[in-house]
């Protein structure tokens, strides 16, 4: 006798709205609904690879124990003088931009330098990354970084990870955030 087991759709395609589809929110921040936070799947609880985020071309993706649940782990498939980051495989953010945008999210690992970019699509092809560094320890570390968009930018890309790691380097990144500030100051969230 055959048996047919009938799952929710987002339990087949692991993005449900909770650990198990029961609609806790796991897969999305909605902490501050008057402020929210447009990171896809912020705390990597969804997916393995992360549902919405793209792996570094020198590095690889994968989920580990985190600050709190899940996190994304990058690690340098080489050493490189540029950048090794996970950036959000859809825009989080399209046309009109203007305004002062956020960025924040929780590192740590073993590469000297962390960094998170808020990538601004031009269009056309044209990028223009607004970066922010910071000494990278073993212990949780919050970054932020800001962008203010004049109105020309056609889509706006988080990415988070290292700059000029060497090979096998690590970094952990965990609890993403980005939102529109609406006093300028970043302290809505």
């Amino acid at each position: 006798m055959n048996r047919i087991l009938a799952l929710p759709l987002c339990a087949v395609l692991t993005a449900c709205p909770g650990p198990a589809g029961d609609g806790s929110g796991a897969c999305s921040d909605d902490t501050n609904p008057a402020v929210p936070n447009v990171a896809p799947n912020p705390g990597f609880e969804c997916g393995s690879p992360p549902d919405g985020w793209n792996a570094p071309l020198l590095g690889t993706l994968e989920v580990t124990a985190g600050r709190t649940g899940n996190a994304a782990k990058v690690t340098a498939k080489t050493a490189t003088q540029g950048v090794v980051t996970l950036v959000s495989a859809e825009p989080v953010a399209a046309s009109p931009l203007n305004g002062t945008w956020c960025a924040s999210a929780w590192l740590r690992g073993t590469a000297e330098n962390a960094v998170i970019v808020l990538r601004r699509d031009k269009g056309g092809g044209s990028l223009l990354d607004e970066s922010f560094f910071q000494p990278l320890t073993a212990e949780w570390t919050k970054i932020s970084n800001s962008a203010q968009l004049d109105g020309t930018d056609a889509k706006l890309y988080v990415a988070a990870g290292v700059r000029a790691p060497q090979k096998d380097q690590v970094v952990e990144v965990d609890d993403v955030q980005v939102w529109k500030s609406t006093s300028g100051r970043c302290d809505e969230r």
